[in-house]
């Protein structure tokens, strides 16, 4: 009985697609229970009840990492699990609570998601102020003329990097942290 998931759009939900177990003779499946649970955690995450003996069935989840079993039912007990498969759903490399597809800045922790200047970087990993595709000196005088001006929440100034509300010194550190990089995740 393997049990085979893929994920729609974005991760979630989870189209999950199995084989109906064999029975044996004379026992008549009247259902099926498919449980799943964050792999790191252990315990049970939740459980999905099928009272027939569909082949498919579409469970919402958090993104995270679960391993998932499928369970027979009959009128008279209750199989053991089957194989569990293990299945990791789309990355967050940086672990900001974004996917890797849904983040702009992959690498660094942004889960805001500003992106002052619209150019689908974040301003936590964009020090390209002037947009030619490199954060470098030219970039650091217009971080200079923005030092000490106010950044207004949502737009933000692009080099209110943390988006605290303020082009300040903690911008600063950030914008060093940038320099030689191109922009983006």
């Amino acid at each position: 009985m393997l049990l085979l998931v893929a994920p729609a759009a974005h991760g979630y939900p989870y189209m999950v697609t199995w084989t109906l177990p064999a029975q044996p003779s004379g026992v008549t499946l009247t259902g099926l229970r498919i449980d799943w649970h964050r792999c790191a955690d252990g315990p049970p995450g939740g459980s999905l009840n099928l009272l027939s003996t569909a082949t498919t069935a579409t469970v919402e989840l958090p993104i995270d990492r679960y391993c998932w079993s499928l369970v027979s039912l009959t009128a008279t007990q209750t199989s053991a699990p089957s194989e569990t498969v293990v299945f990791h759903s789309s990355p967050d490399t940086d672990g900001d609570g974004l996917i890797d597809d849904q983040d702009n800045c992959q690498l660094i922790i942004n889960p805001a998601q500003i992106d002052s200047d619209a150019d689908g970087f974040g301003n936590r990993c964009d020090g390209d102020l002037n947009g030619n595709g490199s954060t470098n000196s030219q970039d650091f005088i217009l971080f200079q003329q923005a030092l000490g001006q106010p950044s207004t929440a949502p737009v933000y100034h692009p080099a209110d990097f943390n988006a605290n509300g303020f082009v300040n010194a903690q911008d600063y550190v950030l914008f060093q942290q940038l320099l030689g990089l191109p922009p983006g995740p």
